[in-house]
This record gives C-alpha cells, structure tokens and sequence, in this order.
C-alpha cells in the first residue's frame, strides 16, 4: 500500500452553505492543503527550484464521493496516500473520517512539471529527492505477525516526521526506547528481527523486489475481496468493482508515453521482427514479410466491408503457422466469430456448416497444426484484468506475447 500522511482540519463557518453543512467545492480545497503538508513533511514544496528550473505539480484528474455531511466544527482525519506513483506523476486517495466514521473519499493526480515563467510547461521524471522518499506499495496491514507490523511501523512514524528513514543507529534508538508500552512478547520478536535483519546479507535484490511486490498485490486483493463481502450487504455492485479494480492497479506504472532523451538506448538496440505472413501476398510485400513482432495492425474500412471476416483470416494464418491466437471481440458473440473460423479453416461456407458438422470437426481435429483459439466477448479494455488473462494464457501455454491478438482488434 502507499506511503500515507496523517493530518486534521477542523471546519470553519466559512466551510459551509446555506444548509449549515459543508459545500462539496471545500473537500478539493482540503484535499489541495493536505497535498502541500505531505510534501512539505518531504522537505520541498508544491512550487519549488530544482536544477535552476521551478518545478509545479499541475493537476490532471480530481474527483471526490461524498457519504456523509461534515459540519461547522467537525473536526476531521485527513488521510492521504500514494495510491500509484508513475515516474512523472503521482495519484493520492483521500479518506475524510469524523469519529471513525468515512465522510468523504477523494482522488487527485498530479504530474511533475518544469513550470518556469515565459516557457511551455513540460512534465519530468519526479526528481530522485522526493520520489526514494515516496512508498507505493507496501501496507502494514497486508502483515499478518503483530512484531512486523510494529516494527514498519515504527519506520514509517520516523519518515512521516523527518522525511528520511532511520539510519541503523537510529533504529537500534527506537527499537530500545519506544517499545516499553507494547505487548512484551511483541517488542521482544520485533527487537530479534530487527537483529536477524542485520545478520542476513542481501543477496539478490531484484528477487526480493519482485516477491515484495507480488505479495502485496495479493495482499491488497485480499483487502479488497473482505470489503466487498461489505458492500455486498448493500448491493453496491459499482463500489464492489471500483474497489476491485483500484487493487488489481496496484504497482502498475501509471505513465504512458516515450521520453525522448531518456529512452536513446532503447531505441537503437538490433530488433528482430520474426515476421508472421498474413496469408496476402500484396500486404506482406507492404509489409516486408508480415506482421512483425512488437507491431499492432489495424484495419480500417466501411461498414459491411469485411474488417472481422480480414482479422479472422489473419487468426486462422497463425494458427497454420502453429501459434496461439487471442481473439477479442467487442460487437459478434464468440460462437460467432468460432464459426467463421470453421469456415475460413476448412473452406465450407457460412450457410453450410451447420450440414457438414462432422467433416468441419474432423478437419479441425485432425490438423495438428491448429493449437488454440482463446476468445473473449465484450471485453472493456479499460480495465487491468485483460491483460492479466492474456499473460495468462501466454504463459500456460508458452507462446510467444508477440503473436498474441494480432487478430485480435477492428
């Protein structure tokens, strides 16, 4: 889970409208000053000078779900976290609670900008100084053993205040002088961890980076799974998805785009394109060869002109080359498009398939050079378990990614 930063506001009169409760309008506002708090804890500012430039935080997306009224005087816990740090931006969630009670919920992304006087504003990588400082991932309560969750907790309470991490020292400090009020047993194993800690080497980094991660992802669909049970009590079926969704989002990279300067590299390195034939001779002359792997082929065309039937021929050419096709389709029921697939592999017409049912399944059983075909209907692309369930399928059944879909769009 995110890095997270505690502040409070009690409400002013001038929080409020007519009704005596407080306008929608405020909460961005709250939203916005806690924003500034959490980066100030950071040792910057929301408009500050880095490398002689001044760099700003321009706002993307804001939007904020309201549960209950806050009032004049309420005072209330602001809770932000990182929901998902991108290399040039940052989205935090905010919880308004009053007494225990959740009052609003919002989200604000921001991208880090060059934002100097006479210039056109361009966004940056977010400056190493504020993002090592910057948690993403890990929640305390994904931790099942109390002495864990005490002892990240102890780390994160020193970061929220000082902006750094305790040095070793420092934590030895901590770890002997701030456990007295805790369950003994508790201080006891968080004081031998802390030891065994020390002892252990560090042997591959990247592994335990990528295991971290792994596990905290299942931790927060587990969170996210025991909510939902919640608001399945009270039929919140676009709660229960939201909240489901936000889990799976959990790690990616929320940026898009190339960076020019930053990727020179990557873009001179040899490519291999393995070109797959699409079956027209014409079209691979085009496209010396075929279509390659990394490339995305798209066919336009009018209403009624045959772009589904093309991307099927296309499917049933990888299938005759021995690959593994992932057919999504977002306007024909998959039966649909299986049956055109009969009739572009086995050459029996649309009308007749239904009378040659038993010559279709031998042609198709008997030909081993056709593997699969994996088709979804009505898949919304917006959402992270698609590509989730395609790396699903590469990977039992282990093809190549480059070949997958191509197919797959109209």
């Amino acid at each position: 889970m995110p890095y997270e930063y505690h502040t409070k506001r009690k409400i002013e009169f001038s929080d409020t409208d007519l009704a005596g409760i407080v306008h929608f309008s405020r909460f961005f506002v709250f939203m916005e000053t806690a924003e500034h708090q959490f980066l100030q804890s950071l040792g910057t500012s929301v408009s500050t000078v880095y490398k002689g430039d001044k760099i700003g935080w321009p706002r993307l997306v804001a939007s904020c779900e309201y549960f209950h009224p806050a009032e004049f005087e309420d005072e209330l816990d602001i809770h932000l976290k990182i929901f998902r740090k991108g290399n040039k931006s940052l989205t935090y969630q905010f919880c308004f609670i009053r007494n225990g009670l959740l009052l609003a919920q919002g989200k604000l992304s921001t991208v880090c900008c060059v934002c100097n006087p006479n210039e056109q504003m361009k966004s940056i990588p977010i400056p190493n100084f504020i993002a090592d400082q910057i948690e993403e991932v890990l929640d305390v309560n994904f931790l099942e053993l109390n002495y864990l969750k005490l002892f990240l907790n102890k780390i994160f309470s020193y970061r929220q205040k000082y902006g750094v991490h305790p040095s070793k020292d420092i934590m030895k400090t901590i770890l002997r002088s701030e456990l007295d009020n805790e369950n003994e047993l508790t201080a006891k194993q968080t004081r031998e961890f802390y030891v065994r800690s020390q002892i252990t080497a560090v042997q591959d980094v990247d592994y335990i980076k990528d295991t971290a991660l792994d596990f905290c992802k299942k931790q927060n669909l587990k969170s996210a799974m025991v909510k939902s049970i919640a608001l399945l009590q009270n039929s919140s079926f676009d709660e229960i998805s939201q909240v489901i969704n936000d889990s799976l989002k959990l790690g990616m990279d929320n940026d898009e785009g190339y960076d020019y300067k930053k990727d020179f590299e990557e873009r001179f390195k040899p490519r291999f394109r393995n070109p797959s034939s699409t079956g027209w001779d014409l079209i691979d002359d085009i496209c010396k060869g075929g279509l390659g792997q990394k490339e995305l082929g798209v066919v336009i065309a009018p209403t009624g002109a045959g772009k589904s039937m093309a991307l099927v021929h296309l499917g049933v050419q990888a299938l005759r080359e021995g690959k593994t096709v992932v057919h999504y389709t977002l306007e024909l029921q998959d039966t649909v498009i299986a049956n055109r697939y009969d009739s572009c592999i086995t050459g029996v017409p649309l009308s007749d398939l239904f009378s040659f049912k038993e010559l279709v399944y031998e042609c198709i059983y008997s030909n081993r050079t056709i593997t699969s075909v994996y088709m979804s209907f009505n898949i919304d692309f917006r959402q992270p378990n698609v590509s989730t369930r395609v790396n699903q399928i590469v990977d039992s059944n282990r093809f190549d990614h480059n070949t997958v879909s191509r197919s797959g769009m109209s």
